[in-house]
């Protein structure tokens, strides 16, 4: 066998264990499976905005986070249920908000500063 088939060989039983060791499945679809809650943001460039986000467990508790930045933005959550309010921060500019669950959206848009989008999904 020739000598670069066989660190071919290796390396590929070398990174095997190691993605096992570090969890097993490292694809996209294990963490959309663990966060089945995915939020954006989009609008005008560089509209900075506030969040507070309400994350209802599938064990009954409820879990807040607090996010704020500058659209576009992502996050990704894992429960049954959310709920939040996103508020404007710049004296002008258009946030867009999208939460999508387990083949459930919902879409809300608001602008101005001090403007604020109650959103949840079940």
């Amino acid at each position: 066998m020739p000598n670069g088939l066989r660190r071919l060989i290796l390396l590929t039983a070398c990174l095997g264990a190691i993605s096992t060791a570090w969890g097993g499945d490292m694809s996209s679809a294990a963490s959309d499976a663990e966060n089945n809650i995915q939020i954006n943001i989009t609008g005008t460039d560089e509209t900075r905005y506030s969040a507070t986000w309400t994350v209802n467990g599938s064990n009954g508790k409820q879990q807040q986070f607090e996010e704020s930045g500058s659209v576009p933005a992502s996050y990704a959550y894992s429960g049954e249920a959310i709920a939040g309010t996103v508020t404007v921060l710049n004296d002008s500019g258009r946030i867009e908000i999208e939460i999508r669950k387990d083949g459930n959206r919902s879409r809300s848009s608001t602008q101005g500063k001090g403007s604020e989008v109650k959103i949840s999904v079940r």
